[in-house]
């Protein structure tokens, strides 16, 4: 029997939210725990479609050589950087951001310390997740998967599903017929059709990719990054740290 050819993917030249397509959204999604993150959606929604989405059409384009020796190069440093930083425990971490904390914020309740103390460790897991970027980003494309641009798609969706609802981002399949169901799978199909796809012809392939990905990393012992694909999603971090900046 005969296995049936994946689709192509068409992606679209530009990617839009408009008010009307977030609103349609917004209902596929559980309700939050905290009524404001609605607002914090719609503002990281238009930052993933400015920013995010035409970056990873970037990365999945051929870099030039002089591009590729620049990247090596910072990929090297940042692999250096992990390596001191995975010497560390986590209270040795703190202890040592601590001191420079309290230098410079003499005054500051505990509580704001504790917050830039977790801002530090989401730029720390920033910068593990944009070294493994760089390590796809050189690699050969030959024979690369066609929906590549899905899985990255599905796996941010992920990542903001989580940051939104509290809880994991799972694949949950209907014994009787097969179908995927679960909240997760209501918000990617929405988003999907509202931003990428309208008849999400592709959809499928991308989210059995990203399912896939997610149970091999959850059966390895080891919590080291999958060798072909992401292991998380960077995007919520790195549009939090982005928008504590402006």
């Amino acid at each position: 029997m005969k296995s049936t050819a994946e689709p192509a993917m068409v992606i679209p030249k530009q990617f839009n939210l408009s008010p009307d397509q977030f609103d349609r959204i917004v209902p596929s999604l559980p309700t939050p725990p905290d009524a404001d993150k609605v607002e914090v959606l719609r503002i990281m929604l238009d930052y993933r479609c400015e920013y995010t989405l035409p970056n990873h059409l970037h990365m999945l384009e051929k870099p030039s050589d002089e591009t590729i020796k620049r990247l090596k190069k910072a990929s090297k440093s940042l692999l250096a950087l992990n390596s001191s930083i995975d010497l560390l425990d986590g209270e040795e971490v703190q202890f040592g951001i601590f001191p420079l904390v309290m230098e410079r914020t003499g005054s500051w309740r505990r509580s704001d310390i504790d917050k830039v103390t977790d801002e530090v460790f989401q730029a720390l897991t920033l910068l593990s997740a944009f070294e493994l970027s760089i390590a796809q980003s050189i690699k050969p494309k030959a024979g690369r998967p066609r929906n590549d641009f899905g899985y990255l798609v599905v796996l941010d969706l992920a990542a903001i599903f989580e940051w939104y609802t509290e809880t994991d981002a799972t694949r949950q399949v209907d014994r009787d017929n097969g179908r995927e169901i679960g909240p997760f799978r209501k918000f990617v199909e929405s988003a999907w059709s509202e931003v990428i796809e309208p008849k999400r012809n592709t959809l499928e392939a991308s989210f059995k990719k990203w399912a896939a990905n997610k149970a091999i990393e959850k059966s390895k012992k080891s919590h080291k990054p999958s060798s072909k694909l992401h292991e998380a999603s960077p995007f919520v971090a790195n549009f939090f740290l982005t928008v504590r900046k402006r």
